[in-house]
């Protein structure tokens, strides 16, 4: 999964991404719209607005900001209003079949930047009982940059971002069952091109992870 990362300004090129996005007009409609920043230092958390990086109208690689999760309606058995799900995660094994995610598989595929991910390993007691939760941060080795996979849509008539997700690597698998999809910076525009094949791209993902415990 991925439910928290990090975006470091300090980082010369996420700093570069940020001033542009910070400076767009939709990123200043976005801000108005959900009453939220653009995170662009310090953890992200679902909901927020952050840079992302998709193609535009052209198909040239460009920045934006976007709201990490997809709202999907379910149904609730208590009442008759349907509630208002946020997916901030798709699994990138069975994204292309899923209703909510195959259009934005096939079409709208996204990568959103960052410096690295956070994820907790639960510790249990003898009852099964989660008794701990263990802070990790994660991120490829020697990079100081981690692309997050992602794909994208429109609601509202503004983008909203999730972020796909798979079996995990051998590091990882010692924290949790999944991790995100993510990619060096040379597979960037194969990825958020509409024409390139998902599946095929998938070969690239980034495996070799290093990971280190912030609290506990």
């Amino acid at each position: 999964m991925c439910t928290r990362y990090y975006y470091d300004n300090s980082n010369p090129e996420l700093k570069e991404i940020a001033d542009k996005v910070e400076s767009l007009p939709l990123t200043l409609e976005m801000i108005r719209k959900y009453g939220v920043p653009l995170v662009i230092d310090g953890e992200v958390h679902p909901s927020d607005l952050a840079p992302v990086i998709a193609p535009n109208k052209n198909g040239q690689m460009c920045f934006f900001a976007m709201r990490w999760g997809f709202t999907i309606p379910t149904h609730n058995p208590a009442s008759s209003e349907p509630k208002n799900m946020l997916y901030i995660n798709a699994r990138s094994e069975t994204a292309y079949e899923k209703k909510n995610f195959r259009d934005s598989w096939e079409h709208r595929r996204c990568i959103i930047p960052s410096s690295y991910y956070f994820e907790w390993k639960h510790l249990k007691d003898p009852d099964n009982k989660t008794i701990k939760k263990d802070k990790y941060l994660i991120q490829p080795q020697n990079m100081d940059i981690t692309y997050l996979a992602g794909l994208y849509r429109i609601e509202d008539n503004f983008p909203v971002f999730t972020v796909l997700t798979m079996s995990p690597s051998e590091e990882v698998a010692k924290i949790h069952d999944r991790m995100p999809v993510i990619f060096s910076k040379s597979q960037i525009e194969n990825w958020i091109n509409p024409k390139s094949n998902p599946k095929e791209l998938l070969a690239f993902a980034i495996k070799d992870m290093y990971t280190e415990l912030v609290s506990s």
